[in-house]
């Protein structure tokens, strides 16, 4: 029998704000005509839930890309606030599908696999303090936070701050829980993508994208003006295109002779790119104006994702396109500035990195 996971109307008055009735229910269910529920503990001190998770977390970094763990944040504020260690986890191949209210943006998509946006509730398990893996060993934790009127706000140390749940090492827990927020995680792809067929209204009318003058087999580990889910995308907006190409700022050479700095001052067009041998950028343009889409080029005239800022914002850009690539760049860009880390999170223009483009073309998950 399937298990409902979350605390009913009915059981918030058990004087543990329904989380004692929900485990009792929990047990019914699960447990069926077998043996009872194993490796269970219920929990109520903060202090503790905090030690499990970091237990958690550590088993899943050591197994690697053999984990797969699910993660309750409550809210987006607080994967930003664990940014620094879930993105270690994703760096070693762990893979991280988040539960939260808010929406993702580009500084948090190195930090989980998958982000599922929630509405807000205080009674369902998604929206919980929760993690849950079956690798390298089946564990389930939950902590509720019964401290309703606060949910979801400030420290776990702060004043009023109340949290019931448990840790469970049975695999009935465990797989229960899991098929419960893979269905959720389905259900949130299926609604992302009907309101996304819905939406008539473009959200930017100006897109730069960082590029370089290279062919498009010259350095296959980047992404530059020839994709067609680019395209596709700048389409669907009906955006302006703006190719940034970040490879003509150097310290050593300018990208023009002397006499044509004016030229890295504005935009300019696909004649004056190819006057200045930048065969390949144009040829990426040729492909956005192929398909009626208004392009301009820019070359840089400094180093750095500073500039890009600047000149973005200047330009009256609403999105910023970056490859993946950026967001951990080799030596030679970091020190140039040309690194995700280098852009101000509260700068005025939106930046976006390419997979997270491609998560937006097919679903959340």
């Amino acid at each position: 029998m399937k298990f409902e996971w979350g605390i009913q109307k009915n059981e918030m008055d058990d004087g543990h704000g329904g989380v004692a009735s929900l485990l009792k229910r929990m047990d019914s269910s699960l447990k069926g005509e077998g043996l009872p529920l194993e490796g269970f503990e219920f929990l109520n001190s903060a202090k503790e839930m905090l030690r499990i998770t970091r237990e958690i977390e550590d088993a899943a970094l050591m197994s690697g890309q053999n984990s797969t763990v699910f993660v309750g944040f409550q809210n987006i504020d607080k994967l930003q606030n664990e940014y620094d260690r879930y993105r270690d986890l994703i760096s070693n191949g762990v893979t991280i599908h988040a539960f939260g209210t808010g929406c993702l943006d580009s500084w948090d998509l190195d930090a989980c696999t998958s982000w599922n946006p929630l509405s807000k509730s205080t009674s369902k398990v998604e929206n919980q303090w929760m993690l849950v893996s079956r690798h390298p060993i089946p564990i389930a934790f939950i902590g509720w936070e019964v401290s309703r009127e606060i949910f979801g706000q400030g420290k776990l140390s702060d004043p009023g701050k109340l949290f019931e749940g448990f840790v469970s090492s049975d695999t009935r827990v465990v797989e229960s829980l899991i098929q419960h927020l893979e269905t959720t995680r389905v259900e949130i792809s299926k609604n992302y993508a009907s309101s996304n067929e819905n939406k008539n209204i473009s959200n930017y009318s100006k897109i730069m994208l960082v590029t370089e003058d290279k062919s498009k087999t010259n350095d296959g580990a980047k992404i530059l003006g020839f994709e067609d889910s680019l395209i596709n995308f700048c389409q669907q907006n009906e955006a302006e295109t703006i190719l940034y190409d970040i490879s003509a700022c150097s310290y050593f050479i300018k990208p023009v002779p002397a006499e044509s700095d004016n030229l890295l001052k504005n935009v300019i067009d696909m004649e004056t790119v190819e006057n200045l041998g930048r065969l390949n950028l144009a040829a990426q343009g040729r492909a956005f104006e192929n398909a009626g889409l208004k392009t301009s080029y820019l070359l840089p005239e400094k180093n750095g994702f500073k500039h890009l800022i600047e000149r973005a914002t200047q330009e009256k850009v609403d999105l910023i396109i970056l490859d993946d690539y950026y967001s951990s760049p080799g030596l030679m860009d970091r020190i140039a500035g040309n690194s995700l880390s280098n852009i101000d999170q509260k700068a005025a223009v939106e930046v976006m990195l390419y997979n997270q483009l491609q998560s937006q073309s097919t679903s959340v998950a």
